[in-house]
């Protein structure tokens, strides 16, 4: 008669309770996604930034940044919204410091990227944020798919 304490036993298919929580282990010591960090070099400035990840909260209103009157995207506000993802996620160096904004004249980090950065490199950083917080697509792509859509 079969061990009926024994889950093994009644059903062979089920897997042993101890690779069941070895294979949870590897969600249990996943870094904050607010740790995720990633290196973007600028080859025309000679200088690496650090970006960091978005969370589903910030994506959220990203995405209404970019939406028209008709809750539709809006390609005209696109540009917009990479700026403003763009200025909220290069946390290093911090172009948001009230003592840096001073001393370049700006009065925000989105005015003082626009002043400074190629448009190709607001979108390599775009791309990195977006990669890093787990959208794989190209910039491009994206602006493609949503106005087919």
């Amino acid at each position: 008669m079969p061990d009926k304490m024994n889950p093994e036993v009644l059903n062979p298919e089920v897997e042993p309770v101890e690779e069941v929580v070895e294979s949870l282990n590897v969600f249990f010591n996943l870094p904050s996604i607010e740790n995720l960090t990633e290196d973007v070099y600028l080859p025309r400035l000679n200088t690496t930034i650090t970006v960091n990840a978005f969370s589903e909260a910030q994506q959220a209103s990203y995405q209404k940044l970019s939406l028209g009157r008709d809750s539709r995207f809006d390609i005209s506000k696109f540009g917009k919204m990479k700026i403003t993802t763009v200025a909220n996620h290069i946390v290093k160096p911090n172009f948001s410091d009230p003592k840096f904004l001073d001393r370049v004249y700006c009065q925000t980090a989105e005015e003082f990227i626009l002043t400074k950065f190629l448009p190709g490199e607001i979108s390599e950083i775009y791309s990195a944020i977006t990669k890093l917080s787990g959208f794989d697509k190209d910039i491009d792509e994206e602006i493609e798919e949503a106005k087919n859509s």
